[in-house]
């Protein structure tokens, strides 16, 4: 890899960095504050449009927008493009182009490196430490910077997945519904909503439960959508936060099912890591908006969760609470897994008959057990 330095990465490399950019056969990565010129712009659509893979990190402000810089139509034809607001780690580390072979970079930490030249000369730097050092300081930066979701508001970010589950739905993520429902979502942040839950807590069921260690299946609809309740585990919510009422009525159950003591916290973190995979249909949801998120590609990739266990698990216990889980469930194989079905524990089910006395808990360990398998704790 050969690094190119620059103390400001200001317009009179701008050249030199254009003709990088357009030598480039792999990939580009670009973060900038403002661009200085459209060239800059021009160059890395043409290079998207080739094939070339393009990362852009930059400022979303009237500066680049009067540049004519269009950043959905860099989106559109396949660069990745995030944006914040704010401006602060961009100015601090002034990135001009990095390339998989190429790096040229403008940075207040290389300024000793560029002293020694004029300043429209680019120092070309091959040693090994210089390599590392730098390889170093972007993946701090990129780490720190993509998990500070409040001063990126367009940016997805990456997701936390047990690597079982990577391993069997990596491929969800490259397809059209899915970069779709990317797209959607950076239009959601874009202008201004909340959603819930947490970006890092969106893919929460997978993290916690394995594909390898999943025995029990139950399927939700949406996330909540009241601040501080959705974890990314369905009918789950954090510690301290009230317990919803579809929830006190499984507790109520599990009470009258197994004897055990309605618990004080709403939390099914426990539940997950035995092996329960709380899935919700729909993965994310607008601020006080119920199904606000539906039909934008989360249950395709849901429905694509629950394929994969059916393919390739068996012996698994899935718990369909009202219709639209048993639908959601409909292709599941009941001559190799146990499927529970009941109304929906929310009251206005619930409180009607349907849901109380439909034991699933004292079925599902019992069906457990009898497969050689550990009981869940409940």
């Amino acid at each position: 890899m050969q690094i190119a330095i620059t103390n400001r990465g200001s317009n009179q490399i701008q050249p030199e960095i254009i003709k990088q950019m357009n030598t480039a056969q792999r990939s580009i990565w670009v973060a900038v504050a403002w661009f200085t010129d459209r060239e800059i712009y021009h160059v890395l659509l043409r290079k998207a449009q080739q094939g070339v893979k393009v990362r852009l990190i930059a400022l979303y402000d009237d500066i680049n927008q009067e540049k004519g810089v269009d950043f959905d139509n860099l989106s559109r034809n396949g660069a990745e493009v995030y944006l914040t607001q704010d401006g602060n780690l961009l100015m601090h580390h002034k990135f001009c182009i990095i390339d998989s072979e190429t790096v040229i970079m403008g940075s207040y930490n290389y300024t000793v490196a560029a002293q020694s030249q004029r300043e429209s000369v680019i120092v070309s730097k091959y040693q090994t430490q210089v390599v590392n050092e730098f390889e170093a300081e972007f993946n701090d930066i990129l780490r720190e910077y993509f998990n500070k979701e409040e001063e990126c508001p367009l940016f997805i970010p990456d997701v936390a997945i047990a690597s079982s589950w990577k391993d069997k739905i990596h491929a969800e993520f490259k397809k059209e519904y899915f970069l779709n429902l990317v797209e959607f979502l950076k239009i959601e942040k874009a202008s201004g909503q909340v959603i819930y839950p947490q970006g890092k807590l969106i893919f929460n069921a997978f993290e916690h439960c394995s594909f390898d260690d999943t025995k029990v299946v139950i399927i939700g609809q949406d996330p909540y959508h009241k601040a501080g309740q959705a974890n990314g585990l369905c009918f789950s919510v954090a510690n301290g936060i009230e317990v919803p009422p579809s929830l006190v009525n499984i507790f109520k159950e599990i009470q009258e099912d197994l004897g055990k003591p309605i618990p004080k916290s709403g939390n099914l973190e426990r539940w997950a890591t035995q092996g329960v995979l709380l899935l919700n249909a729909t993965l994310t949801v607008r601020a006080g908006q119920a199904a606000s998120h539906q039909n934008k590609g989360w249950e395709q990739f849901t429905d694509a969760v629950i394929q994969v266990l059916n393919e390739q698990k068996k012996n698994l216990v899935y718990m369909l609470w009202g219709s639209y889980a048993q639908k959601k469930g409909a292709i599941v194989d009941t001559s190799n897994n146990l499927v529970l079905t009941a109304k929906h524990p929310s009251p206005m089910a619930a409180n009607y008959g349907g849901w109380f006395g439909n034991k699933h808990f004292s079925q599902a360990n019992a069906y457990l057990k009898k497969q050689g398998l550990k009981e869940i704790d409940w």
